[in-house]
């Protein structure tokens, strides 16, 4: 497991190519998050709220998840990829922002 700092509600946000991480236009939005979170189920409640499709991986159970955490240099929860965007927290303004980019909400 990676030492982690914490759950964070500010995020910081950066901008990538990450389709390498399985980001396609059909699923351009995925989570990496933990049950022990509780930032990461608000994030989650968010998205099934607005019916946004999403892959989860839950870092302590997945193995590819958590090699995927890794080569992000994840250090804190809920860590989010959403199309071009690397979001490490969860901020409900910053991630609608996204969302209306992709017309994945109105």
């Amino acid at each position: 497991m990676p030492i982690v700092k914490s759950s964070f509600d500010e995020p910081m946000v950066t901008i990538g190519n990450y389709s390498k991480f399985g980001i396609t236009s059909e699923s351009p939005v995925i989570i990496f998050t933990t049950d022990w979170c509780p930032v990461c189920q608000r994030l989650k409640n968010y998205f099934n709220l607005k019916n946004i499709n999403y892959i989860e991986y839950d870092v302590e159970k997945d193995i590819k998840g958590l090699q995927l955490f890794n080569e992000l240099k994840g250090d804190s929860y809920p860590l989010i990829l959403i199309d071009n965007n690397l979001i490490r927290g969860f901020s409900q303004i910053d991630v609608e922002i996204k969302l209306r980019e992709l017309n994945l909400i109105v």
